[in-house]
């Protein structure tokens, strides 16, 4: 509290919205007071308002913890899964599956490099699939052109600023959306 320069009662009051020694911002007021009673009970008010800014910034903080541990148990949950099985075509059909279902997603598919190559290992909810056919095609070049990259590539672009080359994604997505 700073009593302003020209002292008719007025007075500039700060309070900090902290949570866990994490300063999210601060309340300023400008504020004619009158008498000392008048400017505890702005600052009285001002302190449980700001409670409650505090409250609703430590929820989400709880919810964002509350995701992040339900995203490492799925992380778990499938690392378990594959490291069950024996041989890698039966680890990755494992993995394309559980992923599929977990995420909700139509289809999820797992290509490994080979020689400078992306090759197709396992597409979701498929016992086989054509190697040499146009959509495996599709699929290795949209794999390779994030690998070229060297990050993941979504299309279409979830952010207008997203600069990712999506050409083999553009083609393969023709009437969805794709991320590899």
């Amino acid at each position: 509290v700073i009593n302003a320069p020209d002292d008719e009662g007025r007075a500039f009051v700060a309070y900090p919205i902290e949570v866990d020694g994490k300063l999210y911002g601060a309340v300023v007021l400008d504020a004619v007071a009158g008498s000392e009673a008048a400017l505890q009970e702005i600052l009285r008010t001002l302190h449980w308002g700001a409670g409650r800014l505090e409250g609703l910034f430590q929820q989400q903080r709880l919810s964002e913890a509350a995701y992040a541990a339900a995203r490492a148990q799925i992380a778990l949950d499938i690392a378990a899964l594959v490291g069950e099985e024996p041989r890698l075509d039966e680890t990755v059909m494992a993995l394309v599956n559980e992923l599929a279902v977990r995420l909700q997603c139509e289809r999820v598919a797992v290509g490994l490099e080979h020689r400078g190559r992306m090759r197709l290992q396992a597409i979701s909810h498929a016992a086989w699939f054509e190697k040499k056919g146009e959509f495996v095609t599709a699929l290795e070049n949209a794999m390779e052109e994030a690998v070229d990259q060297r990050r993941s590539v979504v299309y279409p672009p979830l952010s207008p600023h997203a600069n990712a080359i999506a050409i083999a994604h553009r083609d393969l997505a023709t009437d969805g959306a794709v991320c590899t």
